[in-house]
């Protein structure tokens, strides 16, 4: 049978895998290069440079040009004389008013060059023929038509240049902006802009907007109606067919349904470790993209903090070794940034935000158990500074491989009949709903303390789930374990702390049943409970030593962009946040990347009349993770889930999500890492209710598979939103800034048949 079963497996694979490559053939082919059979038909027309009329350029006989400044008017004496002719005057009328308006949107805006002297006053116009003009290919970056390389400075960054489009009719009267968009050096398909001009379009202008003087551009090789090569890409090609493979993997009625759980199974543990591998480089991946590569990893108080500490530490004492201005000394209330700013810029000196300020000296406020894990250990040894962005890294992955043990330990313990596909599955759900990618993609400071006390507390609770069998057997090994994970989290953040609330509601049969809280439960009462004695109070007494009480952790001392010292608590804050952090939809549109934040840095509209605390934030949990709508579920399930023992753990789980965010709402207000605080809160929950429905299921009707097609299907589409999110326009530290050139590649390589091109 096993022979058998080894050779349906085997033929799946292949059948799965053959397949894949052939539809991702097919879409390479036909989908991706569909402007290259579309444009056959086409009459390509090559421009010449002398019919081309400019404005703020200097034009070259070779097709070379420059863009004038003060004082470089005549840049090059070889410039033609009907192109001179032509920079003087334009047959466009009134175009700069609405070219401007159009560059204020579009995705590319976010790569455009940050300078001065920016101006739409720089074009380009070129008279077309009787013949519809359906294509232009422009590529501003490549030398003239004998090979020549471009003299002068590179237009814009290199990277990329912005352009926008606009027609007029021969008459002179009706104009038409088209969309902003961008050409990128190195990447063919951005070089041919499809165009659908008006029947009587009879001028084409294209507005460089932001170029600046001494930028130089290649006018020669423009050609209308161009034939669009075909243009294969092998890793776009090996990319669909590996995500082929998964669909297929994952599909209801992939036999990976078909496996009970028991990693005990060396080919079990294989497949879940292999699975765990993949989600790890592709963690890995998006982590290095970003890795120092944003102002957040870069500035002084978001990549040393830590480092500052642990300096402190090795000279024993708490706080920080840098001189503050004299000027907050001074003023009556240094936590106002008003007044703070006024200050400082009044006595020429200058103040680290996001520090702690207390009766004259810098402290941190974030949590210090980092320090001494990673920072302080390294600083002793090395003499040197560590990465936060490396520590990050790591922490992520560590997560993640403790994501694959907590998923399996919670199924086993509440379920006896999930299979090894809907664990892969759940746990991939879990670790997107865990929004462990923030921190993958903001390897800095703040990110920091928050993936470090989710992860003990993921550890800690996993130990406290082993630590019962089901014969009413109690391992003291494991409850003291678990206690300890979860009393470091109060080194970290401690609203987290929450979580040791879970324990009633793990351990509620064994309660019952006097093995805690009792005579002969003392042992166990006790390996739950001294833990924590001896590790929080070690960390209320730093709190002491740098604030001067056990309970303040400093964060109200924190310079900051408001005066936390005085924020108070506002009950009307509460339905703000909450629709925010919860029910807020995603916000898209018809542009690349589709989908961008619902708000920027503090410009939250809402009818609250109060100070609005926000960041960029790109939807609410809910919209982010669509599989979270399961949470609606629970009544539905709850007969169920209470026979499972699992209905007080789900209820109680929720319950502490949405106090940690009532606590962020007050503390701070709404940003985007704070649905970490609440994610794994959420989604423990989440995967109780899919497994009791599948669970259900399987009992009643001897298969689950309307189940599982809807838990594949919100995974997918969860997994999907996060990772595009990661391209959202607006985000802090956006990947169109910092890697622009990564930007651009994704968005012709899996999004070019979608655009104009």
């Amino acid at each position: 049978m096993r022979k058998d079963s080894d050779k349906k497996i085997l033929r799946y694979l292949l059948r799965t895998a053959v397949l894949s490559l052939i539809i991702a053939a097919l879409a390479e082919c036909f989908l991706f290069n569909y402007r290259f059979w579309e444009s056959r038909g086409f009459c390509p027309e090559k421009v010449d440079v002398s019919q081309i009329r400019t404005e703020g350029l200097a034009v070259r006989a070779d097709g070379t040009a420059t863009v004038r400044g003060d004082g470089s008017e005549g840049v090059s004496a070889d410039t033609s004389e009907s192109t001179s002719k032509g920079t003087s005057k334009s047959t466009f009328k009134g175009t700069s008013e609405y070219t401007s308006k159009g560059t204020s949107g579009g995705a590319s805006n976010n790569a455009g060059a940050e300078s001065t002297g920016q101006s739409d006053a720089v074009w380009i116009e070129i008279p077309l023929g009787r013949e519809t003009v359906k294509n232009v290919c422009l590529n501003p970056f490549a030398g003239d038509a004998e090979g020549a390389k471009l003299s002068g400075k590179p237009v814009s960054d290199g990277t990329s240049v912005a352009i926008v489009p606009s027609a007029l009719d021969s008459t002179g009267t009706d104009a038409a902006a088209l969309a902003r968009t961008e050409i990128v050096n190195g990447i063919p398909e951005s070089s041919y802009l499809r165009l659908h001009l008006n029947s009587n379009a009879a001028v084409l202008r294209i507005t460089f907007p932001d170029l600046i003087p001494g930028d130089t551009l290649n006018l020669s090789g423009i050609v209308l109606n161009a034939r669009r090569p075909f243009l294969l890409h092998p890793l776009r090609l090996l990319f669909l067919t590996l995500l082929g493979i998964v669909i297929g993997l994952f599909c209801p009625k992939s036999f990976l349904y078909q496996t009970e759980l028991n990693l005990k199974s060396r080919r079990q543990k294989s497949a879940a470790a292999l699975w765990m591998l993949v989600l790890m480089a592709g963690a890995l991946l998006v982590g290095l993209v970003f890795y120092n590569r944003n102002w957040y990893s870069t500035d002084i108080q978001t990549s040393m903090q830590y480092n500052y500490v642990a300096r402190a530490l090795a000279k024993g004492q708490v706080w920080l070794d840098i001189e503050p201005a004299k000027a907050l000394s001074e003023v009556s209330n240094p936590y106002i940034p008003s007044i703070r700013n006024a200050a400082l810029q009044k006595a020429g000196e200058t103040a680290y935000t996001d520090f702690a300020y207390y009766q004259g000296r810098y402290y941190s406020y974030f949590g210090v158990l980092p320090v001494i894990l990673f920072f302080l250990p390294y600083y002793r040894i090395t003499g040197k500074d560590l990465s936060t962005g490396l520590v990050i890294l790591f922490l992520c992955l560590v997560f993640i491989a403790a994501a694959f043990w907590f998923v399996y330990t919670l199924m086993k313990k509440y379920f006896t009949r999930t299979s090894l596909g809907l664990y892969l599955l759940l746990t991939t759900a879990f670790l997107a709903g865990s929004q462990i990618i923030y921190a993958l993609q903001m390897t800095s400071l703040y990110s920091l303390p928050l993936i470090l006390g989710l992860l003990l507390d993921m550890i800690g609770i996993t130990f406290w789930l082993k630590a019962a069998d089901r014969d009413g057997t109690i391992h003291k090994s494991r409850l003291i374990a678990g206690s300890v994970f979860l009393a470091l989290v109060l080194g970290c953040r401690p609203q987290l702390m929450l979580a040791v609330f879970l324990a009633f509601p793990i351990f509620r049969k064994e309660i019952r049943e006097r093995l805690f809280f009792s005579r002969k439960g003392l042992w166990n009462t006790l390996s739950v409970i001294l833990p924590f004695l001896p590790i929080c109070f070690a960390f209320l007494l730093y709190n002491k030593a740098r604030f001067g009480s056990l309970l303040d952790f400093g964060a109200t001392y924190n310079l900051t962009g408001f005066d936390m010292t005085h924020r108070g608590f506002v009950p009307d804050r509460f339905w703000l946040g909450f629709y925010e952090y919860f029910f807020q939809p995603l916000t898209v549109g018809p542009t690349f990347p589709y989908i961008r934040m619902a708000a920027g840095h503090m410009g939250l509209v809402s009818d609250y009349q109060g100070q609005v605390i926000n960041e960029p934030l790109l939807a609410g949990f809910f919209a982010v993770n669509p599989i979270a709508l399961c949470l609606f579920g629970l009544e539905k399930y709850r007969k169920s889930l209470k026979s499972r023992n699992a209905l007080s753990l789900s209820v109680l789980s929720l319950l502490s999500g949405i106090l940690i965010t009532a606590v962020d709402i007050q503390m701070v207000g709404m940003t985007l890492r704070y649905q970490m605080d609440f994610g794994i809160f959420l989604m423990i929950p989440v995967l109780l209710i899919i497994g009791s429905a599948y669970e259900g299921r399987i009992e009643a009707r001897g298969e689950a598979g309307p189940v599982l097609r809807a838990a594949v299907f919100l995974t997918a589409l969860t997994v999907l939103i996060n990772c595009w999110g990661l391209l959202a326009d607006g985000r802090y530290c956006s990947l169109a800034v910092s890697s622009p050139r990564v930007y651009y590649r994704i968005k012709y390589l899996l999004c070019g048949f979608l655009s104009i091109r």
